[in-house]
């Protein structure tokens, strides 16, 4: 997915997901919303969101909020929604999450700067540094 084979991605996660449901395991829930806000599918990604946002508040799940946040500023910035995905990224910050923080501040640091924020920006960056 990171290096644009999306179709390839997508193909992956459906074999995934059948080999789950073959052995009794729930889908991996992350990389679908991740892939639908690479791909800038706005109403997929943002029922994806939406459903991962509310799963997470409702289990607690703090990395299900980050992922959520990451796609939300992925699909906003790609869509060039600057200060939505500010937003989703500042509030995805506040979960560190080892797999997904450093590359939410990077999608942070592209908002910020689109939207004349370089603070936060300069911020985002010397986080991503640490």
């Amino acid at each position: 997915m990171h290096h644009g084979e999306v179709v390839t991605a997508a193909r992956l996660m459906e074999e995934a997901d059948s080999i789950s449901a073959a052995i009794g395991h729930h889908p991996m829930k992350y990389h679908k919303v991740e892939l639908a806000a690479w791909r800038g599918d706005l109403t997929e990604a943002g029922v994806l969101i939406e459903a991962g946002t509310a799963e997470g508040i409702a289990k607690g799940e703090g990395r299900l909020l980050g992922v959520a946040g990451y796609a939300a500023a992925v699909l906003y910035n790609g869509l060039g929604r600057y200060q939505e995905a500010l937003a989703a990224a500042q509030k995805a910050c506040e979960y560190n999450n080892l797999g997904f923080y450093s590359w939410t501040l990077l999608e942070l640091a592209e908002a910020a700067v689109r939207v004349g924020e370089r603070e936060v920006a300069e911020d985002a960056v010397r986080r991503l540094e640490r």
